[in-house]
């Protein structure tokens, strides 16, 4: 309870992982973090699909993993990916359900595989979309292309919910 906190947001707006990686050991290591929040889903989901027909991981799980496995060399360093914060279509032709479905499924392999939490408040926004029979997300942009009215709407808050679910993951088990 009196522990001291400190919180670094080294995102850079717009950015993606492909220019997110090169920049880990100097803006995330040298600040010798306990945790790190990965949240890429927005950029990641515009570049994360091929345009031939050639197999193998694109160059955003090739990163993600890269970033992953540095991190976990690196010791000491709880991971939570989460899904925040969609894009409108009508602005950014790749920012689809599906493209923003495929980063996220991706996300939650690879936090399988490493052994990370996943926060995925992507399929909450989905399933309020299909709900309402609507792509629900436009509805919540302030900019109308990716950033929400104050992360607020219908007396629910992303922030909120996205920081129960963390605080939840760092509850002690019973």
């Amino acid at each position: 309870p009196r522990a001291t906190v400190e919180a670094f947001n080294v995102g850079i707006g717009g950015e993606n992982i492909l220019g997110g990686l090169p920049r880990l050991e100097q803006d995330v290591f040298s600040k010798d973090p306990d945790l790190v929040i990965v949240e890429y889903l927005i950029n990641d989901s515009g570049v994360n699909f091929r345009h031939d027909d050639s197999e193998g991981p694109g160059p955003v799980e090739t990163s993600h993993r890269e970033l992953l496995q540095k991190i976990q060399d690196h010791g000491g360093i709880e991971v939570v990916y989460l899904t925040a914060n969609m894009g409108n279509p009508a602005f950014v032709q790749a920012y689809t359900f599906e493209n923003f479905r495929r980063t996220s499924d991706l996300y939650h392999s690879l936090c399988e595989e490493f052994g990370c939490a996943y926060v995925d408040s992507f399929r909450v926004w989905e399933n309020m979309g299909e709900a309402m029979g609507q792509y629900f997300i436009t509805r919540l942009k302030g900019n109308m292309v990716n950033h929400p009215f104050g992360n607020q709407d219908i007396a629910w808050s992303a922030d909120e919910t996205n920081a129960e679910w963390l605080l939840k993951l760092f509850q002690p088990k019973e």
